[in-house]
This record gives structure tokens, sequence and C-alpha cells, in this order.
């Protein structure tokens, strides 16, 4: 009877066992699945709001689409959603606004480093360094002028002493 007794608490401890394992195991591995699924979605709206700070709202002045309130800036940013989920990558996002027959590349908040905006990369940076000589320019001549008319009063100041 002993025996029998054993048998039976030690099949059930294998079988609580055996349950509480696959209980963990099932809560393991819908943790896991949820956390892959949380990370795919927010690095999908990571992508969608960085996006939202590239595109300026067309209707907005000085507005990215991800800072306009306006209903046809809400239209944008849920399209960038919608097409990252579809698969779209961000070019190719940035392409489909920046169409001549859409928007244009001025919907564009940094733009393209090509033709006339060009000129929008090279002239700042080179009217900064142009000033900037210009600046050194006149200081060093005003040093030379001072200079030389503090030279000047001293010997005229010299010359007065000695008569």
């Amino acid at each position: 009877m002993v025996h029998s007794l054993n048998l039976r608490q030690n099949t059930r401890y294998k079988y609580l066992a055996t349950t509480s394992f696959h209980l963990l195991a099932a809560f393991v591995f819908t943790v896991v699945l949820s956390s892959c699924n949380i990370n795919e979605r927010s690095s999908l709206e990571e992508r969608a709001q960085a996006i939202d700070k590239q595109l300026m709202c067309p209707f907005c002045p000085a507005e990215t689409i991800d800072q306009a309130q306006v209903p046809q800036a809400q239209d944008m940013r849920q399209f960038v959603r919608d097409k990252l989920s579809e698969g779209w990558t961000d070019q190719e996002i940035l392409d489909y606004f920046s169409a001549p027959e859409r928007y244009g590349t001025k919907v564009l908040a940094q733009p393209p480093k090509s033709g006339t905006n060009l000129l929008i990369w090279i002239v700042p940076p080179a009217g900064l360094s142009i000033g900037g000589l210009l600046v050194l320019l006149i200081v060093n001549s005003m040093k030379k002028r001072h200079h030389t008319g503090l030279a000047r009063i001293d010997r005229n100041r010299n010359e007065a002493t000695d008569e």
C-alpha cells in the first residue's frame, strides 16, 4: 500500500511538473511573440515619424507634416503609415510625394543637392566665408591705421618736447 501511494504521488508530481512546464513555455512563447510584434510596430512608427519630419506640409507655411494640424497633413501622415505597413521603403514614399505630378521637390524639407537647389547648399557657406574674410581684412586695416596714427602722435610729442 505504501508503494502504491508513492507511485500515485510520483505520477501526480510528474503530471504537475509537465503541466507547469507547458504553461511556462506557453507564457514565454506568448511574451516573445508579442514583444516582436511591438518592436515591429514601434519601428514602423519610428520610420513614419522620421519621414513625417522630412516632408513639408504643402498647405502650411514652414511646417513639416509632423507639426501641421490641418486635415491634409493628417491624411499625408496616415498615407505614410499605410505605405510603410504595405512594405514601401522610405525613399519610395519620399519619391511619391516629391513627384512632379504631386507636390514636386518643394515638399521635401531637405531639397535635393542638384540643379538650382545646389545654390541653396553653396551660397550660404560661401557667403559666410567671404564675409568672415572681409571682416578680418577690415580689422587688420584698422589696426595698421591705429598703430600708424599712434606712432605719428608719439613722434609729434617727442618733437614738441625736444624744442
